[in-house]
This record gives structure tokens, sequence and C-alpha cells, in this order.
């Protein structure tokens, strides 16, 4: 199995972190590497979303929206059995794996273009889409736990205006909307130096990574055993739905990529805005801890090679996109 050597700097900034402890990325260049990601995949989505609008894709928005929710209840139901949490920790836990890592993505995409797998190229409004419904649920669900007097509308608000989610939606809208008449400008801006931000951006999680391992390692085997069933059942979940929507291989492996990832970004910010009491760092250690580093060394390429045969031994291939 091979490993794309860009995945590399992130065990640069683990190794790094733990050998000079201060060592940390100013906040405000982590937040510039984050809106180039989000930009640059916002836009993309954008741009192909104006080519490729139809009914079919009407049909696997709500696909990946259903997956989203099932996602987050699976890892309730879950983590119920297979843990001693309390239940604001089980959803808060369930609305990371619920949701999405954008960053995660953006490595699965330098992935299969350097292994030459096509894939549907409006799968970043499938990002965009899968970021808020479990915030949401999460929302309404420890409204209840804590018995909070924040009236839904708020809660509501407070999932969609989560400034990476915002970022994201923006940048797809601004794509629809432009991209196609400025491709030749927003290439070289946002798409051409995608690759090196990504390096950088990878370095930065390794950091933070390497920040948290006093904490990881407290209850290590608990923690990681965990994380990795939860990551590998929601690839399976997100390899049947697109099976269903009938996706591309590369489009197949990118779903079960977003259905097995949690995010490290619009949940924890969301959460912690409407409810300050949420056991944040507990579901950190899972989503950026565990499954992040999973999915990057071994998660996609094992997607990769399951979906491969999937398709293979099934016959699949019909109904592989071709990209033009």
């Amino acid at each position: 199995m091979s490993i794309d050597p860009i995945v590399l700097f992130f065990l640069g900034g683990i190794t790094a972190k733990i050998i000079f402890p201060q060592l940390k990325i100013p906040l405000f260049i982590y937040n510039i590497i984050s809106f180039f990601l989000l930009a640059s995949i916002g836009l993309k989505g954008g741009i192909e979303l104006c080519a490729w609008a139809s009914w079919t894709l009407l049909a696997q928005v709500i696909g990946v929206i259903s997956l989203s929710v099932s996602t987050c209840l699976i890892v309730m139901f879950i983590l119920k059995r297979i843990s001693s949490y309390a239940i604001d920790n089980v959803i808060t836990i369930a609305a990371h794996y619920g949701s999405v890592s954008v960053g995660t993505f953006a490595i699965a995409i330098g992935i299969l273009e350097s292994a030459g797998i096509n894939y549907e190229p409006y799968m970043p409004l499938f990002v965009a889409l899968m970021e808020s419904p479990a915030i949401l649920m999460a929302s309404l669900m420890l409204k209840k736990v804590y018995q909070n007097d924040q009236s839904i509308i708020k809660s509501v608000i407070s999932a969609f205006t989560c400034k990476s989610l915002l970022t994201l939606l923006t940048s797809i809208l601004v794509g629809y909307l432009f991209g196609p008449f400025f491709i030749n400008i927003i290439e070289p801006v946002f798409f051409a130096p995608f690759k090196y931000v990504l390096a950088l951006f990878l370095f930065e999680m390794g950091i933070l990574v390497g920040h948290q391992i006093s904490f990881i390692k407290k209850e290590l085997w608990a923690i990681a055993t965990q994380a990795i069933t939860l990551s590998l059942t929601c690839a399976a979940l997100g390899l049947i739905m697109a099976l269903i929507m009938q996706l591309s291989l590369g489009g197949a492996i990118l779903l079960m990529v977003l259905a097995s990832s949690a995010s490290y970004i619009a949940v924890p910010a969301a959460l912690r805005h409407s409810y300050p009491q949420v056991n944040v760092p507990l579901a950190l250690s899972y989503s950026l801890g565990v499954t992040f580093p999973f999915n990057v060394f071994i998660g996609i390429h094992l997607y990769m090679h399951a979906a491969t045969w999937i398709f293979n031994t099934f016959g699949l291939t019909k109904v592989a996109y071709i990209c033009n």
C-alpha cells in the first residue's frame, strides 16, 4: 500500500510538536490556510454544479443528507453500547462523525488524482451538505439534555453560521454564479497551489494531534478501537449509499471518506458556541486524534481497495462517471 508523500507532512507536524513542545503555527496563518482550502473546494464544486445541475443530482443531494443523519444516529447507537459515556458526550461525539472533515476530503482528492481515478466533479457540494445536519441534530438533542432555554431558531442559526460552513457555501455559490466566466483567473490562484497549501494544513493538523498526545495516551486503546470501529462502520454506510446513488468508483470512494471522517472544525465551533459545557476535547481525541490520522495513513487506501473490489466483482464499472 503506497502512501501519498504529502501526508508525511502530518507525521512531520506530530514529530515537530513532540520535539519542540512550544511549537505552534500562528492562528491567523491557520485561518488563511483553512479559508484557502474551503474556498478552493467550494469554488470547484460550484463551477461543476453549474454544469451538472439535474434531477439526478437533486436525488443524490437527498441521499447524502440522509447519509449524514443516519451516520449520526448509528454512531450514537454504537457508542451507547461500547462506551460508558454520559449521553451528552455520546451526542457530541456522534455529531463530529455525522459531520465531515474537509481536510480528509481534500487529501482524498489529492490521492485519487495522483492515482488517476476520476470522480463526480460536484462532490464538494456534498461536503457542504453533510456539514450541517449533524450539528443541527446535536444542538436540538443537547438543548433537551441541558434543558437549555435557547430557542430552536437560535440553534438552527448557530448550525448554519459557523464560519467554515459559511465559507464553503459562499464559495460554492460564487463558483456557481461566476466561476465559469472567470475560470482562467481563478485557476492559478485557488486550484494550482492546492497541494502546497494542503501540505501546510497537514503539518498544522500534526501539531494539533501532537499537542493532544498526552490526553489521548490516557485511554489510548479504548479511544483508538472505538474510533476506528466508528470510522469503518460509517465508511460501509457511505459505500452502500454510493451504490444506491449510482456514483462512479471515484465518487464512491469519496463518499466513503466523507462518511468515515469526523469534523474537527465546524462541529466544535458550533456546539461550543451554543453549549460551552460540552466536552469538546473528548470528541476531538476521537476525530482529530485517531480518525483523522487513521484515514490519512490507512483508511483512504482501504476504502479505495474495498470500493474497487466491489465495483469489479459486481460489474459496476458500467455506471462509472467519465471525467471530460
